[in-house]
C-alpha cells in the first residue's frame, strides 16, 4: 500500500543521514514559506480589505500547510516543496462593495472558488492522464505570459511600498504618492538580496532571505527607535503590520450569506485565467526539476494529480493556488534533504505559527515586504524576458514581447490569446515554407519489385520520364498545398505530357479539407492532358474525401495503390501497355527495327538477333 511505503521512506530517511539536512531546510524553508504567505494575504487583503488581514493571513497559511504536507507526501520525488504562488495572488481580482463584511466574504469565496477550480483542473488532467496536453502551449507564450506576471508583481511591490493599491492605479500615481521613507527601505532591502544571492551562491537563497528579513526587519525598528517614532505611528503610516493573531479559522460556514455573488460572476474571466498560469506553472516546475534540477524522471501526470488533490483541499480554507516550489525542491537537492522529512517539517513550521496564532505581523515593515515582493518580480522578469533572449530566434522572442505586452495592456487572458494567435500565424508561414516534397524521381530512376523482361526493362528505361514520382512528407494544409501542387503541375506543361504522375503519402501525417481540394483540381487538370494520377499509401479518410469531393467517375481520374511499388508497378504496366498498342508512341522507338541484314528484331531492336 502507498501509506505503507511512505511510512518505509521516513524510517530510512530517519534513520539516514538525511535526518539533520532534512530538519535544517525544512525549517528554513518553513520559515520561508510563513513569510511569503504574509507578503501574499498583504498583497490580496490591502485597501478597503485591510482590516481583515489577520482572517487573510490565515487563508493564504493554511493553504501553503496543506498544499505542503500533501505534496511532500504524495509527490514523486521525496524532497519536493510547495506553496502558494506569487503569481496567483496578482491575479485574484479585486473587489470592490460598500460593506466590509461582505467584501471580505465576497474576496473569501473568490478565493475559493479560484483554488478549487484550480484544483479540479490539475486533478482532472492528471486522472485522465492529460497533463502532456499542456506541452503544446508554446514556449514563447508561456514566456511572455511569466513575464507577464512579473511586471504585474513589480507594480504591486511598488503599491505596497508607496501605499496606493493596484486596482486601476497607474504607474505614475503610484511614484507621485511613494515617499521616500516608505519607498528606500524597501527599495534597499531588494537590492541588498538580490546582490547577496548574485554574488554569494554558496549559500542557500532560503537562508539569505529569512536570515536578511530578521535583520533588515531589526534595523528597521532600530531606525523607528532612533527617530522617536512608536509603533502605533508606524502602523498609522501604514509602514508596519497590524498587531493582533493570524486569525483561524478565518470565516465560519454562516458567513457565506455575506458574499455578493454578482460581483463574483463578474470577475469569472479574471478567475478563469489563475487554472492557466497555475497549470503552466506546474509543467515549468516539474519539467525543470525532473530535466536540470534532479536529473530523475517524473510522472507528470502523478504530480499534477497530486497538485490537483492539495489545492482542491487547501481551497476548504479559503487558499490561493499554488503547486511545486522549484527554487525550495533544488535547495534541499542540492544540500541532500531529498527526504519526505524536509517537506513535512517545513509543513509543521507554517502550522505552527497558523494554529497557535503567532502574532508574527505585528512587527513586520511592509516597505520590507514590498522589497521581498520586488525581488520575486525581478526574478521572473528575468528569467521569462530576458535570459529568454539567448534560446529563442527573433521570431519566437517577437512574440514574448507581444504577449507580455498584451498582458500588461489587455489582461491575462487577451494576452495568451493574443501569443497564441501571433504563434499560429508564424508557425502556418513556417509550415507553408516547409518542403513537403521528400523526394522527386523518374521511372528511369526508380523501379518497382516487379520482375521484368529484358525488352520491357528496355522499354521502362527508355520511357521512364514519362512517369514522375513525388514522396510527399508532413501535414498538408491549405497553405502548404498549393506550392506543392504548383511545383508538380509544371510537369504537364512538358512535351509529351508525363503518362503517369505518382505521389507517394507514406510520410504524410495529416492533410485538411482545403489540401484535399487543391488536389482535385490538380488531378483534374492532368486527367485534362491524358496524365493518370496515382496515389500510394493515402489513408482511408483521404481516400474517401478526395472521391467524393471529385465526384462520379473519380476512378476515372485518380488511381489509389496500397502502396509506393504497388503503384510503380501499376504505371510500369500502363507505360508498357501503352508502347505496346502504338509501336509509333513515345517518340517511335518502337518502329520496325531491324538487324544488320534487315531482319526484323522486334520490340527492343538490338535485343534480338537474327532468327530470334
Amino acid at each position: 500500500m502507498p501509506s505503507l511505503n511512505i511510512l518505509s521512506e521516513l524510517r530510512d530517511d530517519v534513520r539516514s543521514h538525511k535526518l539533520i539536512p532534512g530538519v535544517v531546510v525544512g525549517s528554513l524553508t518553513g520559515v520561508m514559506f510563513v513569510v511569503n504567505s504574509l507578503v501574499l494575504a498583504t498583497l490580496v487583503f490591502r485597501g478597503p480589505l485591510a482590516p481583515f488581514l489577520a482572517q487573510g493571513a490565515g487563508m493564504v497559511l493554511f493553504g501553503t500547510f496543506v498544499m505542503c504536507l500533501v505534496i511532500a507526501l504524495a509527490s514523486g520525488y521525496r524532497g519536493t516543496l510547495s506553496g502558494s504562488l506569487n503569481a496567483t495572488a496578482m491575479m485574484v481580482a479585486t473587489i470592490a462593495g460598500a460593506d466590509a463584511r461582505t467584501l471580505f466574504m465576497t474576496m473569501a469565496a473568490v478565493m475559493i472558488i479560484t483554488a478549487l477550480l484550480t484544483g479540479l483542473c490539475s486533478l482532472m488532467l492528471g486522472k485522465f492522464r492529460l497533463a502532456n496536453l499542456l506541452r503544446f502551449i508554446p514556449f514563447p507564450v508561456t514566456s511572455g505570459f511569466l513575464a507577464g506576471v512579473g511586471w504585474l508583481l513589480a507594480l504591486a511591490a511598488l503599491a505596497m511600498m508607496s501605499g496606493t493599491t493596484t486596482d486601476g492605479g497607474r504607474l505614475s500615481r503610484m511614484v507621485e504618492s511613494a515617499t521616500l521613507a516608505n519607498v528606500a527601505p524597501g527599495v534597499a532591502f531588494f537590492l541588498a538580496l538580490a546582490f547577496i544571492t548574485r554574488r554569494c551562491r554558496r549559500w542557500s537563497s532560503v537562508l539569505v532571505i529569512a536570515g536578511g528579513l530578521v535583520l533588515a526587519t531589526a534595523l528597521y525598528h532600530l531606525g523607528l527607535f532612533v527617530l522617536g517614532v512608536s509603533l502605533d505611528e508606524a502602523r498609522a503610516a501604514g509602514v508596519l503590520g497590524m498587531a493582533q493573531r493570524i486569525v483561524w479559522p478565518s470565516f465560519a460556514l454562516g458567513d457565506l450569506v455575506w458574499v455578493d455573488w454578482s460581483s463574483v460572476t463578474a470577475h469569472l474571466p479574471h478567475i478563469a485565467t489563475v487554472p492557466l498560469m497555475m497549470l503552466v506553472s506546474l509543467l515549468v516546475r516539474v519539467t525543470a526539476l525532473e530535466g536540470v534540477g534532479l536529473g530523475v524522471e517524473l510522472d507528470l501526470d502523478r504530480e499534477f494529480l497530486v497538485a490537483g488533490a492539495a489545492g482542491a483541499l487547501a481551497s476548504l480554507g479559503g487558499s490561493l493556488p499554488g503547486c511545486h516550489s522549484l527554487s525550495s525542491s533544488l535547495i534541499a537537492r542540492k544540500l541532500g534533504a531529498d527526504t519526505r522529512l524536509t517537506g513535512i517539517i517545513a509543513a509543521l513550521i507554517v502550522g505552527v505559527v497558523l494554529f497557535l496564532g503567532v502574532r508574527v505581523l505585528a512587527l513586520v515593515p511592509l516597505p520590507l515586504l514590498g522589497g521581498l515582493l520586488l525581488l520575486f518580480a525581478v526574478d521572473l522578469l528575468k528569467t521569462w524576458l530576458i535570459d529568454v533572449f539567448k534560446c529563442v530566434t527573433w521570431a519566437d522572442y517577437s512574440v514574448v514581447l507581444l504577449t507580455f505586452a498584451a498582458v500588461i495592456v489587455f489582461g491575462f487572458l487577451i494576452g495568451v490569446g493574443v501569443g497564441l494567435g501571433v504563434t499560429t500565424v508564424f508557425f502556418a508561414i513556417r509550415l507553408s515554407r516547409a518542403d513537403l516534397i521528400a523526394a522527386m524521381a523518374t521511372g528511369r530512376e526508380l523501379r518497382s519489385r516487379a520482375v521484368r523482361s529484358i525488352p520491357d526493362r528496355a522499354i521502362l528505361h527508355d520511357q521512364g520520364n514519362s512517369l514522375r514520382v513525388y514522396r510527399l512528407r508532413g501535414h498538408i494544409f491549405f497553405g502548404s498545398a498549393h506550392p506543392v501542387v504548383r511545383r508538380i503541375k509544371q510537369t504537364l506543361r512538358d512535351a509529351p505530357p508525363p503518362a503517369c504522375i505518382l505521389l507517394d503519402f507514406g510520410m504524410v501525417s495529416g492533410f485538411d479539407v482545403a489540401a484535399v481540394n487543391t488536389l482535385c483540381d490538380f488531378i483534374r487538370s492532368a486527367h485534362a492532358q491524358a496524365t493518370r494520377v496515382v496515389i500510394c499509401a493515402a489513408s482511408t479518410l483521404f481516400r474517401d474525401g478526395l472521391e467524393r469531393m471529385l465526384g462520379a467517375g473519380s476512378r476515372d481520374l485518380v488511381r489509389f495503390e496500397a502502396d509506393l511499388d504497388h503503384g510503380l508497378e501499376w504505371c510500369e504496366d500502363r507505360i508498357i501497355g501503352s508502347v505496346g498498342r502504338d509501336p509509333g508512341a513515345f517518340g517511335g522507338l518502337l518502329g520496325p527495327c531491324r538487324g544488320g541484314d534487315g531482319t526484323p528484331t522486334g520490340p527492343a531492336g538490338i535485343l534480338r538477333g537474327p532468327g530470334g
